[in-house]
């Protein structure tokens, strides 16, 4: 199981990369239900350096928007809950 990762962030809850299958999901904040709760996605084809720079970035809601939400291909996976 790949880690979940707490991200400072105003839309971002976690992220977790898995390297062998070059996987990021990302835990959204899901305002339309109680504050445990994330809206789920998964990007795949997400090479590593991405990943990297994501976590790097000062503003990653902002990095995540311009450079990998409309350019690598992703699929909601629903609303996770108990992230605590």
């Amino acid at each position: 199981m790949i880690e979940k990762i707490e991200v400072i962030s105003s839309n971002i809850k976690y992220v977790s990369y898995d390297e062998v299958n070059q996987q990021l999901k990302v835990g959204f904040e899901a305002p339309e239900t109680e504050m445990q709760y994330a809206r789920v996605y998964r990007y795949s084809s997400l090479p590593m350096d991405v990943y990297e720079a994501l976590m790097a970035s000062a503003s990653k809601g902002e990095y995540l928007c311009k450079n990998i939400a409309f350019e690598y291909p992703y699929e909601y996976l629903g609303i996770e809950g108990d992230l605590a």
